[in-house]
């Protein structure tokens, strides 16, 4: 990979762009060493799914932890709030009538 495209995989997080998870917004960091073939192994990667680093690494983690990506608990969530269920749950949550 040139190493002038090693940059563009290295983007902020994702809080800037508002994400969050249904547990909170993204506040912690995870931080690990590997070597150098392996990180331009990883790049490549995200260069191919078209994600930062961050992106691929945070939805492995909640694969891992979780069994879904931080999109897939947060469909979740809202799916839930659009079923009768959820939306009963969400009035009481804030307190407020349907």
């Amino acid at each position: 990979m040139p190493a002038e495209h090693e940059h563009d995989y290295r983007c902020p997080p994702m809080e800037a762009r508002g994400m969050g998870s249904p547990f909170g917004k993204f506040t912690e960091e995870l931080k690990t060493l590997v070597d150098e073939p392996t990180l331009q192994a990883w790049l490549q990667l995200c260069h191919q799914k078209s994600v930062t680093s961050s992106e691929l690494l945070r939805d492995y983690v909640y694969l891992l932890v979780h069994g879904k990506t931080p999109a897939e608990l947060a469909a979740d969530d809202r799916r839930a709030l659009l079923t009768a269920e959820g939306r009963n749950e969400a009035r009481s949550r804030i307190g407020g009538r349907g």
